[in-house]
């Protein structure tokens, strides 16, 4: 004879089957977007989410379609665990700042995850967010710079080395430009417009230049970003 419980009046048979229809994932719905807030430069690579989705994904945010959408397959990540579950791909710029839409079309169904992603303004100026060199530098290094407002109109310019341009990857979001000839040395990075005007830090005027080959002082990098040539 087969046991059947009761709990609190609810039958944990039920329980079970009501739990397995919820999970079940039938049919075809984005679910979450990760991570949930990104710079209003766009750029920000995305992880959607969900069930049902084909070998064909359309997706925009706020109106304005995703970018590089990639599926997983054999060679990714889990493989064939993920496949029809998630999908990767790149923000684009956002209209404004704030909340935006999330729209999944796949298998001719259409899903929606209201006020899905949060658009941050960016601060004035550029906004360098992360450099992903700033020590051991050589001249001719190619270094990334990430964050927002970083137009490939502007240069940068690092201790007394004449300006180099920035080259756009990604918008204004992702840019890169090729370190100087500077001996070995901790130095200012400073990013001007084309006139020469700058545009970050605030205030350069606050950033100390330091010696060559020392180490720099502690209110240095706090004030501007540090590059570091050599081994300094």
């Amino acid at each position: 004879m087969r046991a059947h419980f009761v709990m609190f009046g609810v039958s944990v048979a039920g329980l079970a089957l009501a739990a397995g229809t919820a999970c079940d994932p039938v049919g075809t719905a984005a679910v979450s977007i990760r991570p949930i807030y990104g710079w209003q430069d766009g750029c920000t690579a995305v992880e959607i989410s969900g069930h049902g989705f084909g070998p064909t994904v359309e997706a925009t945010l706020g109106g304005s379609p995703l970018v590089d959408i990639t599926l997983p397959d054999d060679s990714t990540r889990l493989g064939a665990l993920d496949v029809g579950y998630v999908f990767n791909a790149v923000t684009p710029a956002g209209a404004q700042s704030g909340y935006a839409d999330l729209v999944v079309t796949t298998n001719g169904v259409t899903s929606t995850i209201e006020q899905a992603f949060w658009y941050q303004a960016c601060p004035a100026g550029a906004y360098p967010e992360y450099i992903d060199t700033t020590e051991g530098l050589t001249a001719g290094a190619v270094v990334g710079v990430y964050g927002c407002n970083l137009k490939s109109d502007y240069v940068v310019k690092i201790g007394d080395a004449d300006p180099v341009p920035l080259t756009s990857i990604c918008g204004s979001a992702t840019v890169t430009f090729q370190a100087p000839d500077l001996a070995d040395g901790t130095y200012p990075m400073v990013i001007q417009d084309g006139q020469g005007n700058d545009l970050y830090p605030a205030d350069p005027a606050d950033c100390e230049a330091a010696d060559t080959g020392d180490t720099a002082p502690p209110d240095y990098c706090s004030a501007c970003p540090c590059l570091t040539y050599g081994g300094a």
